[in-house]
């Protein structure tokens, strides 16, 4: 059992291997930072005093070819209240570019001064051309569009692993 193991398991699992790597190293979405970000919700409040503001209901946020579904969203300006510093969207997010790019999670949080989006929670997925990824975390650098993605130890009990089901050929395609 041992020889057959070395001989035909060990090799075949490997063959996984790195187009699991080669997929989660060219999911990129694309993006547009220097374009204004539009949102949208049921209901909007602003607290000036805490320099923040809450979309709920629907909310949906598009920035150039990037958008982003959530139940929440909550925005951080500085104390002047005239720049944006973060976005944290909350309940069922969904980030969506137009290359064809899918992510779903339970949070996401935009830096929008380093310009950069984690996409959290229980489970996150990626899709992309047929191929779907999944992890607990997913990084998002929105000058490049380049996306990683990665399985934090404490919640997945350390098994820290980022899993997929990849189509190859003709399938990947559709």
């Amino acid at each position: 059992m041992t020889r057959l193991f070395f001989l035909f398991i060990l090799p075949l699992s490997l063959i996984g291997l790195p187009l699991i790597a080669y997929a989660a190293e060219q999911a990129r979405f694309e993006t547009d930072p220097t374009a204004p970000i539009e949102i949208n919700a049921d209901r909007l409040d602003v607290y000036r005093n805490e320099a923040q503001a809450i979309f709920l209901g629907n909310v949906i946020a598009i920035q150039g070819p990037t958008k982003m579904t959530s139940h929440k969203a909550i925005l951080h300006a500085n104390q002047a209240g005239d720049e944006l510093k973060t976005i944290r969207a909350e309940g069922d997010v969904y980030l969506i570019s137009e290359n064809g790019s899918q992510a779903r999670g339970d949070w996401a949080e935009h830096n929008v001064e380093a310009q950069e989006l984690i996409l959290g929670g229980q489970v996150v997925t990626l899709t992309e051309n047929g191929n779907k990824l999944r992890g607990t975390q997913l990084f998002v650098d929105m000058v490049t569009g380049k996306a990683r993605l990665i399985s934090a130890d404490e919640q997945t009990n350390g098994t820290n692993r980022v899993r997929g089901i990849l189509t190859i050929g003709e399938e990947a395609e559709k």
